[in-house]
């Protein structure tokens, strides 16, 4: 279906089938609610700065430019059910809830990654690390996407440096790390049955349009080898 747009919406998320909805914000600050089965928007939420990412499933984590995190229950979005800032200092890039919807993963443009429990039982469980540096000279790269293997519950970065790796936040680990692509990863993803990596490759304007890359931006389709992304504990 098609659906007209009056402003840029640089960030969709849909949902897994039980729900049917998909996620959109865009960049006059507003997100939208919308039931693919019916075509129809089923709640429009105005916040000032919002201009980062959102992901949805159950529950909808929503990232603003001012590093507020909002969580709604798409059954009930009349006003989130938690929101608290982000324990990062730097500005977030992407956001990707777990496929258990117990939490989510925030990256941020200082190569960083936060691990966050909904469940205030679970905070034990938070941390950071750093990723995507290049240690040879120090640089610092930012974190563009995050996305979560379906299955196993691993999940995988993707950077402005070119780069993507796969991480087990349970073993606090990184499980696999390829080589480094002439551009920026802008969007990644697993598909339904995680046996497909899918990548995008272009310049995300991190150093402005002195340093555009004038290679065409592609799309990737990456086979995933199941011992590259399995918990090495199963």
């Amino acid at each position: 279906f098609f659906l007209p747009l009056f402003f840029p919406y640089p960030s969709l998320s849909l949902s897994p089938s039980q729900t049917q909805t998909m996620c959109m914000r865009s960049v006059d600050k507003f997100f939208s609610l919308l039931c693919t089965c019916m075509l129809v928007c089923i709640h429009g939420y105005a916040r000032v700065r919002v201009r980062v990412h959102v992901d949805v499933c159950i529950f909808v984590c929503l990232c603003s430019a001012d590093r507020n995190i909002h969580i709604f229950d798409v059954r009930n979005l009349s006003a989130p059910i938690k929101t608290h800032q982000s324990p990062l200092r730097h500005q977030i890039r992407t956001v990707a809830m777990f496929p258990n919807q117990q939490g989510y993963a925030i990256g941020s443009i200082e190569g960083r990654v936060h691990i966050q429990h909904l469940n205030e039982a679970d905070g034990k469980k938070d941390f950071a690390f750093k990723c995507h540096r290049d240690v040879s000279n120090q640089d610092i790269y930012a974190v563009n996407a995050i996305c979560f293997h379906k299955e196993y519950g691993t999940f995988c970065t993707a950077g402005s440096d070119g780069t993507f790796n796969y991480w087990d936040k349970e073993a606090k680990q990184r499980l696999k790390g390829f080589p480094r692509l002439p551009n920026s990863i802008t969007a990644c993803d697993f598909n339904g049955s995680g046996d497909v990596f899918a990548y995008a490759v272009s310049y995300d304007w991190a150093k402005g349009s002195e340093e555009q890359n004038k290679q065409a931006e592609s799309i990737w389709l990456h086979p995933v080898v199941q011992n590259e992304v399995r918990p090495k504990r199963a």
